[in-house]
């Protein structure tokens, strides 16, 4: 789970109450940027000490490299990333389709044990359900069974380190999580000191939904520079309360989603955010984006917040692909 900091009020207003549970302790921004870094340094130091060729237990080793069968889609694009594409011994449906893996049998769950995997990534909220005798024949057999599906960067960061050793070993999954965290780690470090304008996720359109603090909007925007509004809250979505603008207090609204928006459905959002707030809808797919460049992303939405934050850029500033007020 993220864990952040609350952000201070504004300089002469009282801090408004948050509209959503809170989690202790927060960690903020500053929090953020040091767990990227420190899981950076801890992959730099995985790397250096352990080598290359050092297989530890559990970890694959050349003559014995682990059989993998992927339920999840966000796996499956993590284990192809890490190149661990001829480990892959059976896939779900959804990863076989997207992915172009026709090579690969399509299972689910209760033909997994079949393939004699000794390692098993289901999608979110398998493992509450599958209870049965498909994963008790998996346990039995000596397979790690582990849910793939992550909401933010420090879910990721704590996959990398549960999967990526046995797959692909210490010194190949350290490289692989300091190339992902240390540039993130920068870009949110930079901005310490700096004025951090109050911004509040939104995801969905029917309905409008606030990107909740365990999310990688949330992290998006911290690391971008801003406050998130939502950042102490525990949930992954949070529902809207059209009367809790007042409570949010946001200086910029920023709507993530994978695609653009056609003119109705941002006419539809932009009736929802009061007027006085500037709008930016930004295209994200939270599904791969982590796997390209996170880092890119971040600095095109920090660039896009200077431009639209009251007081934050200078004016004139050029938008970012998406920007609307």
């Amino acid at each position: 789970m993220s864990v952040r900091h609350a952000m201070p009020a504004k300089p002469g207003a009282a801090h408004p109450a948050p509209p959503f549970p809170l989690r202790p302790p927060p960690r903020g921004a500053v929090g953020l940027a040091c767990a990227l870094a420190w899981g950076a340094l801890l992959a730099c130091d995985r790397s250096e000490t352990q080598g290359p060729a050092a297989a530890r237990p559990g970890e694959p080793s050349a003559a014995a490299a682990p059989r993998v069968v992927s339920l999840s889609l966000a796996g499956t694009r993590f284990l192809l990333a890490l190149g661990a594409r001829s480990q892959l011994v059976g896939a779900s449906p959804e990863s076989i389709e997207a992915l172009e893996l026709g090579d690969l049998p399509a299972v689910d769950l209760d033909a997994a044990p079949g393939l004699a995997p000794d390692l098993v990534l289901l999608g979110g909220g398998a493992l509450g359900a599958a209870e049965g005798p498909p994963l008790r024949a998996l346990r039995e057999a000596g397979a790690r069974v582990v849910e793939f599906a992550p909401h933010d960067f420090e879910d990721l960061l704590a996959l990398f380190r549960e999967v990526g050793p046995q797959v692909v070993g210490a010194a190949e999954a350290s490289r692989f999580e300091r190339a992902f965290s240390l540039p993130l780690a920068e870009l949110a470090g930079s901005s310490y000191g700096q004025p951090r304008p109050r911004v509040v996720g939104l995801v969905g359109v029917e309905p409008l939904a606030l990107a909740g603090g365990h999310s990688f909007e949330t992290d998006l925007i911290e690391t971008a520079g801003a406050s998130s509004a939502t950042h102490a809250s525990e949930e992954t979505r949070l529902a809207l309360d059209p009367g809790g603008w007042a409570r949010i207090a946001a200086d910029l609204a920023v709507h993530f989603g994978p695609r653009a928006l056609s003119e109705a459905e941002r006419a539809r959002v932009r009736a929802l955010v009061p007027g006085e707030i500037p709008l930016l809808f930004f295209e994200l797919d939270t599904a791969r984006f982590w796997l390209e460049s996170p880092a890119e992303d971040a600095r095109r939405l920090r660039q896009a917040i200077l431009a639209l934050a009251p007081g934050a850029g200078a004016p004139g500033s050029p938008r970012a692909d998406g920007g609307s007020q």
